[in-house]
């Protein structure tokens, strides 16, 4: 059986991956560790979970256009990093 669902895709720092795929942030200071926790609840808000799915290898780049300016990252290595969307449409 395959299961099927929407996705999104997000270009984001990454430095951040590690706190993704391994649910480490004891390499992070409090002012990085803020920005993942406030994009981590934007995303359970959004899209209702805020666990990748995976990232392209071939999407690094050095950009100061991300997705994460609005959570004060600054310009960084980015990857696209794809996540499932999980939250239900209202009907």
């Amino acid at each position: 059986m395959t299961t099927v669902f929407d996705t999104v895709e997000l270009v984001l720092p990454q430095h951040w991956l590690v706190a993704f795929f391994n649910d480490d942030l004891s390499a992070y200071d409090e002012e990085e560790i803020e920005q993942i926790e406030r994009f981590t609840r934007y995303m359970q808000e959004t899209y209702g979970t805020s666990i990748p799915l995976s990232y392209e290898l071939e999407s690094d780049n050095f950009t100061a256009w991300h997705d994460a300016r609005d959570f004060g990252v600054l310009a960084c290595e980015v990857y696209t990093v794809t996540f499932p969307i999980t939250k239900q449409k209202k009907a």
